[in-house]
């Protein structure tokens, strides 16, 4: 069975297509979730103290890479709450890499 030149070209053109859906799956499975890039992996758990605010308690337990809103929606989701917790309560915060909480107090 004799190839034409179009045969080859659509062969080509098929191979082609077939390569660029498998990098483009690759390349999108190597890349991290958009807005979880940088989620920590641990938490930990600190007792809430008078006068602070979810800002307050974001700006002291940074996560590299997201901003302070982007760390009180964090907080916010891990504690399934909406507002600044009570004094006294206790709350989980991002935690460093050793486990530990990360705090500028």
């Amino acid at each position: 069975m004799s190839h034409t030149y179009r045969d080859r070209i659509v062969s080509a053109a098929e191979w082609a297509v077939v390569i660029a859906i498998l990098l483009g799956i690759v390349f999108a499975a190597a890349r991290p979730a958009s807005g979880r890039a940088h989620e920590p992996n641990a938490f930990s758990s600190v007792r809430i103290e008078r006068g602070d605010t979810l800002w307050s308690l974001a700006e002291t337990h940074p996560v590299r890479g997201m901003t302070t809103e982007q760390v009180v929606q964090l907080i916010k989701r891990e504690n399934r709450i909406a507002q600044a917790p009570s004094a006294g309560q206790v709350v989980s915060v991002p935690a460093a890499p050793d486990g530990t909480a990360v705090c500028a107090r």
